[in-house]
């Protein structure tokens, strides 16, 4: 239980780690937010650092717009490639007041590509997997119109390897329902865990 070493990260404002990641060489990737003034562009943006495996920082990244951009899963492909899911209220690159975002990043911290998904209300992403196919799948919740049946929905949306939308799926009824894990089995099969207070759908609150 000794401690091996510890390492801060950030400037002056708040910079916050959400998911942690670790490749089979030993490297840590830690995704968040900050809202430093010399790290961010909006209010927060989304950060990827990577560490070695003694705790030297290799690389950060910044991603987001001119408002809150968050940070809040994390997954690595065997190829070394870097998925980070979360949200955006940035201009420019939401269609309603949050979008989901998913944004791949290569081995060397380089952005291949980002997407955006969602309506006119808030939809984040709280979980993201990686299938042997190389395709991503994302769960989290919607509260757009003509999105969801209620207030929110769960969601789940899959996309191939170059980032291009396979489906998307959503799941609740007529109150609040989110999706907050996800795990794949060998042969394929998506589950999804969060919590529902739909009538019909719950026996308590």
């Amino acid at each position: 239980g000794a401690e091996q070493w510890s390492k801060t990260w950030g400037g002056t404002g708040d910079d916050i780690a959400v998911a942690v990641a670790l490749d089979t060489a030993g490297n840590i990737y830690v995704a968040g937010l900050t809202n430093s003034i010399s790290l961010a562009v909006g209010s927060n943006d989304q950060t990827l650092v990577k560490y070695n495996s003694s705790g030297a920082e290799q690389w950060s990244k910044t991603w987001g717009g001119g408002a809150d951009d968050l940070a809040i899963a994390l997954a690595l492909d065997t190829a070394g490639n870097i998925y980070v899911a979360g949200f955006t209220d940035s201009s420019g690159l939401t269609a309603g007041d949050d979008d989901q975002t998913l944004v791949k990043y290569n081995s060397s911290g380089a952005e291949q590509w980002s997407k955006t998904w969602g309506g006119n209300g808030s939809d984040v992403a709280y979980a993201l997997a990686l299938d042997t196919a190389g395709n991503i799948y994302v769960a989290g919740y919607t509260g757009s119109t003509g999105l969801t049946a209620g207030s929110s929905d769960q969601t789940l949306v899959k996309y191939d390897s170059s980032g291009a939308e396979q489906w998307s799926k959503t799941w609740g009824g007529t109150g609040t329902d989110y999706a907050r894990a996800l795990a794949l089995d060998t042969a394929g099969n998506i589950y999804v865990a969060g919590w529902t207070n739909s009538s019909g759908l719950t026996a308590g609150n």
